[in-house]
Order: C-alpha cells, then structure tokens, then sequence
C-alpha cells in the first residue's frame, strides 16, 4: 500500500470458507489485512465462518498485519484456528455474550471457558468477566441465581498479585451454603495460566448439579467456550 492511501468502509459480513490454505504457506485460512508504507486499511468483519482443512489447519483464520491496518472484528465470527494482529496491526474486538453449562462435581475446580486478548494473545491479557450463574436454562425464569463480575490479568508481575479479583457479587453469591445446598451457584474463581481457561470451584456442600453460565467480558480480552 503506498503512503498516504485510505482504504475505509470495507464490510464482510457471513462470508463462509471451507478448506482455504491447504498449501499451509503462511496465509489467513479466511481473512489478511495488511498495511504498509504509511497506508491505512479499516474492515469490517461479522458473522464470518472458516472451515480450514488439511494442511492449512495449521495457519490462523484471521491475520492483521502492519501499521495502519484496522479490523473490526464482531464476536459472532466462528474461527476455531484463531485471530491475531502482528507488526502493529490492531484488531477492534466486539463482544458478544457466551453461553456454557458445566455439571461441576462437588467441591471440584471445573474450567468454564477460555480467554485470550483482543490481538488473539495468550502470553499477556486484561479485562473484565460479567458472569450470571443459574441453576436452570435461562430461558426458565425460574432456579436460583448468582452474579460475579472479575477482574482477570495474565501479567509476569509475580509476588502476591492476583491474577483473578472479585469487584463484585450478587445473589446466592453472597450466601453461605450449608447442608442441601447443592444447586447454589457459589463459587471461587481462579485462572489456570496453562491452558488460559477460568476455573469455577464450587463452594462447600456446592456441585453434582448442572450451571448454566452466561459471560459477558469487555476490556482487552476474549472469552470464548471450551
């Protein structure tokens, strides 16, 4: 791209590949972006799907790449080999909610879902996790309730530095569960730094039941079900 070219108002939206890349040469399975020379791209990406296939499993679906280039990328895309900015391209990432339901044994540390950064990054990520935890679908009004709002950072800090905190709870989040109290959505929080997945261990006397989890998250991170 020459210096001093906009290129603005490119919108893709649910455009479908299946089986692109098989050469694996280094190419986005679904969509490149790239920017150069003082030039600048925005795009737009919605309602996308990518089916890689044989070699080109191996090679992301989505890359951006350079100074100037801009992707707007929506939550709603389906991209099972993942998205990143490399050499100061930026993606815009927007959310979506997820949904996810997980029988949680008593008393079990259980991953509920796995985050990355807005760039598609692994190594280093921040931002917030809204999530409400129901007994029952959400489509049923009925079954008991909790809410947790976390603030999640993966960071190299070390020291006593928590990589999950709590800002706020509601509910049977605020409760003590005693005796019976199996299908209370109570739990503690934690983030297994390996496989990048947030943990929901059930609280004393908690789990053998089905949650329904609903998470919302916003700031420079992505979650996404497993």
């Amino acid at each position: 791209m020459s210096s001093g070219i906009n290129i603005r108002g490119l919108s893709f939206r649910n455009i479908y590949a299946y089986g692109n890349n098989q050469s694996n040469a280094g190419h986005a399975n679904l969509l490149s972006m790239a920017a150069s020379n003082g030039g600048n791209a925005y795009a737009s990406l919605e309602g996308a799907v990518s089916i890689p296939n044989g070699p080109g499993n191996t090679t992301q679906d989505v890359i951006v790449n350079g100074a100037g280039a801009h992707l707007y990328l929506k939550g709603d895309c389906i991209l099972p080999n993942g998205f990143s900015s490399t050499n100061n391209g930026y993606i815009h990432f927007q959310q979506v909610p997820i949904i996810t339901n997980k029988t949680l044994p008593l008393s079990t540390a259980t991953a509920i879902c796995s985050l990355q950064s807005t760039q598609g990054k692994v190594a280093r990520y921040a931002g917030e996790l809204s999530i409400v935890v129901r007994r029952t679908h959400p489509s049923n009004e009925n079954g008991n309730i909790s809410y947790y709002r976390l603030g999640v950072t993966k960071h190299d800090a070390g020291g006593s530095t928590l990589l999950v905190k709590v800002l706020a709870t509601g509910g049977y989040a605020d409760t003590t569960p005693g005796v019976g109290a199996s299908s209370w959505p109570v739990f503690t929080w934690s983030l297994n730094t390996s496989t990048n997945n947030i943990v929901a261990t059930p609280a004393a006397n908690v789990g053998g039941v089905e949650f329904w989890f609903e998470i919302v998250a916003s700031g420079q991170i992505v979650a996404s079900t497993i």
